[in-house]
């Protein structure tokens, strides 16, 4: 069954909806930039969509199975250890994978290092989203060699998470 945009009007027309709609959206966006800025990241340092796209379809091999590991602890802990233990390895994993990058590594242990870090789950990018969008800035900064600072902007979203 498709659904019409007439329908989400009319969500959104139904009393206390919109705010949680809003939220939800504004929410999911760390998520999906994590994985814009790799991709356009590794696509910058390898100089192809190619590689570039192979490593982010490494991450969302990661981002399946490890979401069904990371629900079912968090069903039997609870959830507040395990999303903070995935934000933790995921912030790592990053470093690790910005530091790889930089260092040239081939592109097959760059895949396996992604697919590593998004098998924290979107939830671990969601709170650490923050971190990786300003690591992944000062790096970008860093490459274009000059000694201005990264754009305000630019870093005031990646804190502001």
């Amino acid at each position: 069954m498709a659904v019409a945009l007439s329908d989400y009007r009319a969500l959104t027309r139904t009393p206390r909806t919109l705010a949680p709609m809003l939220a939800s959206a504004l929410g999911r966006f760390p998520v999906a930039m994590v994985g814009l800025a790799e991709l356009l990241y590794l696509q910058r340092a390898t100089g192809s969509f190619a590689a570039a796209g192979f490593v982010a379809a490494a991450g969302v091999a990661g981002v399946s199975v490890g979401s069904v590991v990371q629900g079912r602890i968090i069903d039997r802990f609870g959830p507040t250890r395990p999303l903070l233990v995935a934000a933790g390895l995921f912030g790592v994993a990053l470093g690790a994978l910005v530091l790889a990058v930089e260092r040239g590594v081939a592109v097959a242990p760059l895949a396996a290092l992604t697919a590593a870090m998004e098998s924290a789950g979107p939830s671990a990018a969601f709170l650490a989203g923050g971190a990786g969008g300003l690591v992944l800035a000062l790096v970008l900064w860093l490459r274009r060699g000059t000694l201005a600072p990264p754009p305000v902007a630019t870093v005031a979203t990646a804190v502001c998470r």
